[in-house]
């Protein structure tokens, strides 16, 4: 601008505090100047009006002071605007203005117009310094206002992102960064950044230029006044790349380690997302699917599609406990489609989680355990076989004993008992000795039921119905229970072993002896049916009944379990205090069934 004195040269002007202002005269002598310009410059007794404005030592800084005052001499309408620093008590920066001062359309001499500079230059200084110090660090420091626009971009910035500073500044970080964030999203990260005023975690981006991958650490912090308000953000980003490149490279030799191992395992391993869709499947995963679906799976297919009807529901709760953070093991037993054997399988299913928590993935291992289960249920086998054989040889010798003690009831005290009547039915015996016979009459009729209840010999004659009959008569002739027997559904169309009849007329007389012991019963029934595989035993009384779970098994139910068991049979006794009992007894009709059962 040209220097106009009407306008400048105002009291306002000469004596402003801020401003130092002088004029000379074409010659550049001072012709007039402010207090101010005279506390600055007048310090030297021969700088006064008159001296040419150039002749002060404070000048000397610029060597070429004295040709830009006489340009403005020779070039009317040229400005300069100059920063000199000036060296007396203080160093101080001012920045000058020369104009050329024209009057009547001539040049008459030059303006001086000068402001103290010296705080800005500091701040200037202050700043620079902070810049050279931000380029001196390797991670990316980026600040932005109040908008996220961005206020300053370090050299660190500019190797990350290949943007220069004169290209970023002033431009909004959000229209230039697309970043994938890794362990969170771009809305957690904002509710971070205004719940706490910090933000970090990990992002990656596509560099604009080359299209390199770039990962970085990033942390984004609120910058506060004294009065909270929020004036900007900090953004202190650390280029991760190679440490990220290196960490993916052994996480992908890793993962080659474990896919060999896992392709090479018996054990079927499968991989599943949240929606049962599979991700991974080794060898032996695909080979026990073809075996028990006869379809070949692969990553990709719906687990579901392939899962029993009847499997669906119980795989989706287990899946979903494990979505929900834990491990479910169970064992399953499968009828496979190609080999028609029985499997058995131990799955183990846990979850895979990210860095933040989340299952992202069930991992099931699935284990044939066929062989063990065979050799456990070939042990259980033995087991209840050895069992048998020394319960069979218990009740074998139980009935031997019971043989004897019946022959010798039969063939000597007996014997001795009839005797005894022949000599007391003499005609020429008392009264007393003819009671006495009586006795010993009733006491051998009781010895021979005692006898044939130990040793039914009728039951190879004549059979279990005709001897249960028998047994049954004797009973409600001498007992107070009124028993009613019912044999209508036993066929004789299919033999059964002698082994197995014994069995069931013992488990009726060890019934009936606890029915007249504890039961208190007025009347009992039974009902003897047989098919051409089983015979069925039902033994009912309107007895008080009594609580089977609480009450010790007396010796007679333990017998009856235990003959139930030996031959393969199945017994049931189903009461209430109360309520009577009921008894009932399902048993093959040949021991060899029952074997091979």
């Amino acid at each position: 601008m040209i220097f106009d004195p009407s306008a400048i040269l105002t009291e306002k002007i000469c004596n402003a505090s801020e401003i130092f202002f002088a004029r000379t005269d074409s010659n550049l002598k001072i012709t007039e100047a402010n207090d101010h310009f005279w506390s600055v410059f007048g310090k030297e007794a021969a700088y006064k009006k008159g001296t040419p404005i150039y002749k002060n030592t404070l000048f000397n800084t610029l060597e070429n002071f004295e040709e830009l005052c006489r340009s403005c001499l020779q070039q009317p309408g040229i400005t300069h605007n100059i920063q000199v620093q000036i060296k007396n008590e203080q160093q101080r920066w001012l920045c000058i203005e020369l104009e050329s001062v024209i009057e009547q359309q001539a040049v008459t001499g030059i303006s001086f117009l000068g402001r103290d500079i010296t705080d800005q230059k500091k701040n200037e200084a202050e700043l620079l310094y902070q810049v050279r110090l931000l380029d001196q660090i390797s991670e990316a420091v980026i600040t932005t206002d109040i908008l996220f626009n961005i206020l300053s971009w370090n050299k660190a910035a500019e190797d990350i992102y290949h943007f220069t500073k004169e290209e970023m500044l002033g431009r909004n970080a959000f229209n230039v960064f697309t970043y994938n964030y890794n362990n969170s999203s771009k809305e957690e990260a904002a509710h971070d950044l205004m719940e706490y005023d910090c933000w970090q975690g990990e992002v990656d981006f596509f560099r604009h230029d080359d299209a390199e991958h770039i990962y970085l650490h990033a942390s984004v912090t609120t910058v506060r006044d004294q009065q909270n308000a929020i004036l900007g953000y900090v953004a202190v980003n650390r280029n991760i790349t190679a440490n990220k490149l290196a960490e993916q490279k052994r996480f992908s030799h890793a993962q080659q380690l474990l896919d060999a191992y896992a392709q090479t395992s018996s054990e079927g391993l499968f991989i599943i997302d949240e929606t049962y869709k599979l991700v991974y499947v080794n060898n032996a995963a695909v080979r026990i699917a073809e075996l028990a679906i006869s379809t070949q799976i692969k990553p990709g297919d719906d687990l579901m599609q392939f899962t029993h009807p009847k499997r669906k529901h119980v795989l989706q709760n287990v899946l979903q406990q494990v979505f929900l953070g834990n491990t479910v093991r169970y064992e399953a037993m499968y009828d496979f489609f190609n080999d028609q054997k029985t499997h058995w399988y131990t799955h183990t299913i846990t979850p895979i989680a990210n860095e933040a928590g989340k299952v992202l993935f069930a991992c099931a291992v699935s284990t044939d355990i066929s062989k063990e289960k065979q050799l456990q249920q070939e042990l259980l086998l033995r087991k209840e076989q050895k069992r048998k054989e020394i319960l069979s040889e218990i009740i074998a010798a139980q009935e031997k004993e019971r043989h004897r003690i019946a022959f010798e009831l039969h063939e000597n005290i007996a014997q001795l008992l009839a005797m005894s009547k022949f000599y007391m039915a003499a005609s020429d015996v008392s009264e007393q000795q003819q009671r006495a016979g009586f006795i010993v009459s009733k006491a051998i009729t009781e010895l021979q039921k005692i006898s044939y209840a130990l040793d039914p010999e009728n039951l190879k004659q004549v059979g279990l119905v005709e001897t249960v009959t028998l047994l049954i008569n004797n009973l409600n002739k001498t007992q107070n229970i009124h028993i009613r027997l019912f044999t209508e559904s036993y066929t004789t169309l299919y033999p059964c072993d002698l082994e197995i009849e014994l069995a069931v007329f013992r488990i009726i007389q060890d019934k009936l002896d606890n029915i007249f012991r504890y039961s208190n019963a007025a009347n009992a029934e039974i009902t003897l049916s047989k098919s051409q595989k089983e015979i069925v035993l039902c033994i009912s009384d309107d007895g008080i009944g009594f609580n089977i779970n609480a009450k010790e098994q007396g010796f007679g139910i333990k017998n009856m379990y235990n003959r139930s068991e030996l031959y393969n049979g199945s017994l049931l006794i189903n009461t209430e205090p109360g309520k009577g009992c009921m008894l009932t007894l399902v048993i093959p009709i040949h021991k060899t069934t029952a074997t091979n059962k």
